[in-house]
């Protein structure tokens, strides 16, 4: 008697499950993709120059990083002694752009990490649900 409703029960659970799924799956290949969600992602990192005195050696940043691969923007501030960088994450890393700028006379440069903010819960459920969406996307 209790195998039964044990098989029952899982075969009601197993189809909920597999509905679900194929809920979520159509869902997230319901419409097409946009231009931006084709695009490749890019990161975005900043470091401190506060080691930095020199004002042209933030001229010399600005001009050396404009060009390297994989870097899509570099934006130095002398004034506040910060570099940001947006880059393509597959092409550099963190790490290199880091070395780079050391190997440029900033020995002590490091990573420059801001506190976090609380943020609204919904969107951290949009976002939730926007990795679900584009890890079952086929399109």
């Amino acid at each position: 008697m209790k195998n039964s409703k044990l098989k029952k029960w899982s075969k009601r659970l197993l189809l909920t499950f597999g509905m679900v799924f194929l809920t979520l799956f159509v869902w997230a290949n319901w419409e097409e993709s946009t231009i931006t969600e084709k695009l490749p992602t890019i990161n975005l990192v900043t470091f401190d120059l506060s080691s930095l005195k020199d004002e042209n050696s933030f001229a010399l940043i600005q001009e050396e990083f404009n060009s390297k691969k994989g870097v899509t923007a570099c934006a130095v501030n002398s004034k506040s002694k910060l570099v940001t960088f947006t880059f393509y994450p597959d092409v550099t890393s963190k790490e290199e752009l880091l070395d780079d700028l050391q190997s440029l006379g900033g020995k002590s440069v490091c990573m420059k990490i801001f506190p976090s903010k609380a943020g609204c819960p919904v969107q951290g459920t949009k976002d939730f649900f926007g990795k679900i969406k584009e890890s079952l996307k086929f399109r």
